[in-house]
């Protein structure tokens, strides 16, 4: 009979041990290999951490002495840097020491520079007002020595009166007048009228009650001084005369006009003084013509030249026309004797009644000058 216990004995502790005793001295050579192993490796890993630690503490002895160094720099630099900004704030204070000091100076060299500049505007408006004085005194003077002068070539009357007063004021106030004088007759522009100069004078204004044709607006006769020379026109304005004025200042003359036409006198629309009714050239005296009209052509001459072109008073227009003569007309009383001397109505014009019986050959308007002059030298007054 098979003994069954001892086949069952490796199972209880003691036949485990018993059974098998070489795997207990395996697993202690494992153990003392694997111990001695461990050992060398951490033999090894000590000396790398001991190598690794000493280059570590030589590279940070290197970066502690490199950061010590930069440092020790940042630390001069910033020195430096104070310095240099407590030097800039010391400069600046001296300059604004100075600054304050040049503009203290300045402004009291600016107030000295006003106070002289002050003192001597005073002076110069004095001096100023001195010189004015003594020029105007001097210019008194010169009017005064100018009025006598020619006071003088006027009352001699000749040519030769009023040359002496142009040599000894060839710039004085009379001296246009004068050279008018001598001359006999002068234009202020090439389109400007033809002017003579008249002398001054007195004369009777109006006519004698027994005067044929007398007007009841003539009367009372009384004196009248001309005190002064002027100019005067020599014509009546022509149509090109005109016309300079009317194109230059594009003035607005209207369509109508008073014409004498198919026997009568009426107030005709379609009419103005480039077409009165009747035909006429640029030398005939201009026609159609208001007051208004001809005061604003006195005046456009007046801005031309810088002469003082104005229309003649009434009292005037009548001293020029009668010339220094008391008659009916500058020839004389006889009115037989218009066709020699004015266009007026005569058996050509074809008017009704109070013409005269001769032609002078206009039954219209005439060129002016035509006819003969007055005593002044003025052409047509009369007509």
């Amino acid at each position: 009979m098979t003994d069954r216990r001892r086949d069952d004995a490796p199972d209880t502790p003691r036949g485990r041990w018993a059974a098998a005793p070489w795997v207990a001295v395996a697993l202690a050579a494992v153990w003392i290999a694997l111990a001695v192993h461990l050992a060398i490796a951490a033999s090894d890993a000590r000396k790398d951490a001991e190598a690794s630690a000493r280059e570590a503490g030589s590279v940070s002895r290197a970066e502690s002495s490199a950061a010590e160094e930069s440092a020790s720099r940042a630390e001069r630099f910033a020195i430096a840097a104070s310095d240099a900004r407590k030097a800039a704030e010391s400069s600046a204070q001296e300059a604004a020491l100075v600054s304050r000091a040049e503009s203290s100076a300045a402004a009291e060299s600016a107030s000295r520079a006003e106070r002289f500049a002050v003192a001597a505007s005073g002076s110069a408006g004095a001096a100023a007002a001195s010189a004015s004085r003594a020029e105007g005194s001097v210019a008194a003077v010169a009017r005064s020595a100018d009025d006598a002068a020619f006071e003088a070539a006027r009352a001699g009357g000749t040519a030769g009166a009023y040359r002496r007063y142009l040599r000894s004021h060839p710039r004085g106030a009379y001296a246009k007048l004068a050279q008018a004088f001598v001359d006999g007759a002068f234009r202020d522009c090439s389109h400007c009228p033809l002017m003579t100069v008249v002398p001054s004078g007195i004369f009777t204004m109006g006519s004698p009650e027994v005067e044929e044709g007398r007007e009841g607006d003539e009367e009372p006769q009384h004196s009248v001084r001309i005190g002064s020379p002027f100019a005067v026109g020599v014509y009546e304005v022509t149509r090109s005369e005109f016309g300079r004025f009317v194109w230059s200042t594009n003035r607005a003359m209207g369509n109508s006009c008073r014409t004498w036409e198919n026997g009568e006198w009426n107030d005709r629309s379609n009419r103005s003084w480039l077409k009165p009714g009747f035909s006429q050239g640029n030398s005939h005296p201009v026609v159609c013509v208001s007051w208004e009209d001809a005061r604003a052509y006195a005046q456009w001459l007046s801005g031309k030249t810088g002469e003082d072109y104005r229309l003649l008073s009434e009292s005037e227009w009548e001293y020029v026309a009668r010339a220094g003569t008391a008659t009916r007309y500058w020839w004389g009383d006889a009115l037989s004797s218009q066709c020699r001397y004015a266009n007026g109505a005569d058996v050509s014009s074809g008017l009704p009644g109070g013409y005269v019986d001769c032609d002078d050959g206009y039954p219209r308007t005439s060129p002016v000058g035509s006819f003969g002059a007055n005593a002044f030298g003025l052409h047509d007054v009369h007509g």
